[in-house]
């Protein structure tokens, strides 16, 4: 289910983009908001690469975006074994808004600053 979508031109890609968020979102929160690998491939094949996440280490946490986990957590392990990861983590409301901006970038909106706007086909939804 991680097939990168590159636009939302048709009724039927803004529906199926839709529907892959909110199952997404549900196993989220299923979960405490804590992401497994899966959830984070589908994040950034469904183009929220701008998704805050909290990475929690045995040493440490930092927070960035979404397209930078798992690089850095590879990196931040191999300072010693007390820098294991303990988890990954996003909010409800930065879900939300990171996925209201991809939704605008790939209907060719342009990425809203600072705040998304909906667009005319989501807002019979909301």
């Amino acid at each position: 289910m991680t097939t990168p979508v590159s636009t939302l031109d048709t009724p039927a890609k803004h529906a199926a983009w839709h529907t892959r968020v909110r199952t997404l979102r549900a196993c989220i929160a299923a979960r405490g908001w804590f992401l497994i690998a899966t959830d984070l491939a589908e994040v950034l094949a469904l183009n929220m690469r701008l998704l805050p996440c909290l990475i929690r280490f045995g040493a440490g946490r930092l927070s960035m975006p979404a397209y930078d986990v798992e690089g850095t957590i590879e990196h931040t392990e191999k300072r010693g074994p007390e820098w294991y990861t303990r988890d990954v983590s996003t909010w409800p409301t930065q879900f939300d808004a990171e996925a209201d901006r991809a939704r605008c970038e790939l209907t060719a909106h342009g990425a809203p600053t600072p705040h998304p706007s909906p667009c005319a086909r989501c807002d019979a939804e909301r």
